[in-house]
């Protein structure tokens, strides 16, 4: 049997590099970082990994050479993804009916591991991977999907100095 040195998926959630990035994102943001329910947190976190088909050396190595355009990316991502209104995705004079909408969950900050998958984000648009960005969120069963793809395009380009 051969045996990998790559960083298991969990070592990776509680790398002191994504910790540092995690908490200088959140305090860009003026954000609380939150801590709670980090079981469920890793192991979405290795779902979202293992869908990426990205090896984590991979996602480091990234993180390392990209890391101040990678926080800035993560700071328009997170403000810009929160202004999206509901209204955006419905033509003119078309509405959700009103048994139909969505319940407003308050939010209390972003949760640990989110860099996880932004950064999966990062890697694809950082090496010109689209197509399998796309297959990525297809994968992952993300709604509108391309629409999200190009967002993120349009947040990566804006951030790039």
């Amino acid at each position: 049997m051969i045996f990998s040195r790559l960083i298991p998926t969990s070592k990776l959630f509680d790398n002191i590099l994504i910790k540092e990035v995690e908490v200088e994102i959140s305090t860009r943001l003026k954000v609380e970082l939150s801590k709670s329910n980090s079981r469920i947190l890793s192991k979405f976190s290795i779902e979202e990994i293992k869908a990426s088909l990205i090896d984590k050396k991979d996602l480091l190595n990234i993180l390392k050479t990209n890391r101040e355009h990678f926080v800035d990316f993560g700071v328009m991502l997170y403000q810009k993804g929160s202004e999206i209104h509901e209204s955006e995705d419905y033509p003119k004079g078309e509405y959700i009916p009103i048994k139909e909408r969505p319940i407003t969950i308050k939010s209390h900050g972003i949760a640990i591991g989110f860099s996880i998958t932004y950064l999966i984000y990062y890697y694809f648009l950082v090496n010109d991977k689209t197509a399998d960005l796309l297959d990525f969120l297809n994968r992952r069963k993300y709604p509108k999907a391309k629409k999200f793809m190009t967002r993120l395009i349009i947040y990566f380009n804006e951030t790039k100095k």
